[in-house]
């Protein structure tokens, strides 16, 4: 329903993001929350030289038998974007004088923002699991002949008739993100290729069939090695 969406702008590098307003509640209320730190993504720290380091890691998921008790005390997120999920969140709240239970359906993020913050902010309104934070403003070049995980998240629409006998549907890529291959093999974190897997499914699933019913989601992940990764 239209009244469900919600349009952000981010001026500073001029984007714009359309998002399920009722996810976004959820998703804001969830990362804000410092006493809930089981959630998506995992924010990687991109340093200039070296192996990016995971600086915010949030599993989802608990070990077996394990209790919550004992479990070391996990990273925040990064204060420069909880602050700016605090303002996302003070922006989507209905207006004193708007009628009871009416919400904006546009907002706009403060000017300026650093590409620390857009970038990983871009991760979390994509729903991406892995969030990169590079180190400065003047970083340019990223994961530069970092091994890396790719993965793809294809739809698969319904064939509407068969071809030569074959019933192959439409493929489109819904869209693709890559984790890097040291924290993709490491199969106790949150990062790693099941629990990935395990994520992306039923996170992206039962919107696509309520939107596209008798569709397909599928994920593919393949190792790759680049000059440079674009965020």
């Amino acid at each position: 329903h239209l009244s469900d969406i919600l349009h952000i702008h981010e001026p500073s590098a001029n984007q714009s993001f359309i998002v399920n307003k009722s996810l976004l509640t959820r998703k804001l209320k969830f990362l804000l929350d410092r006493d809930t730190p089981f959630s998506y993504p995992t924010f990687v720290h991109l340093p200039d030289r070296g192996v990016p380091l995971r600086v915010c890691g949030i599993p989802r998921f608990l070990p077996p038998n394990a209790v919550l008790t004992f479990l070391p005390k996990l990273a925040e997120i990064p204060s420069s974007i909880y602050e700016v999920l605090q303002i996302m969140g003070r922006l989507t709240q209905p207006k004193e004088s708007s009628s009871p239970g009416e919400s904006p359906t546009s907002i706009k993020l403060p000017r300026n923002l650093p590409s620390t913050v857009c970038i990983p902010l871009a991760a979390i309104l994509l729903d991406y699991p892995v969030a990169y934070v590079p180190s400065s403003e003047n970083q340019t070049t990223f994961l530069s002949g970092v091994p890396l995980v790719l993965y793809r998240c294809c739809i698969i629409f319904p064939a509407q008739r068969p071809e030569g006998g074959v019933n192959r549907g439409k493929e489109h890529t819904l869209f693709q993100f890559s984790n890097p291959a040291l924290l993709a093999d490491d199969s106790a974190g949150a990062m790693s290729v099941e629990r990935t897997l395990d994520h992306l499914k039923p996170t992206f699933e039962p919107r696509i069939l309520h939107s596209f019913p008798g569709s397909t989601f599928r994920v593919d992940h393949e190792r790759i090695a680049l000059d440079r990764v674009a965020l």
